[in-house]
């Protein structure tokens, strides 16, 4: 990977913040009731060399 493609620190991948809501339809127009946060504010760095998965 070339020097240009990371982060100042050594980072390939780095994430601030991360959110994922998914809406819950309800009733026969499915307006929206609410929803399931999957994911909720997550930040996260991959390194060279590193394993995500």
């Amino acid at each position: 990977m070339s020097e240009s493609a990371m982060t100042s620190n050594g980072d390939i991948l780095q994430v601030e913040g991360l959110v994922k809501h998914f809406p819950i339809k309800s009733g026969v127009f499915k307006h929206t009731a609410g929803a399931v946060k999957a994911v909720d504010g997550v930040d996260l760095s991959v390194r060279e060399g590193e394993t995500l998965g």
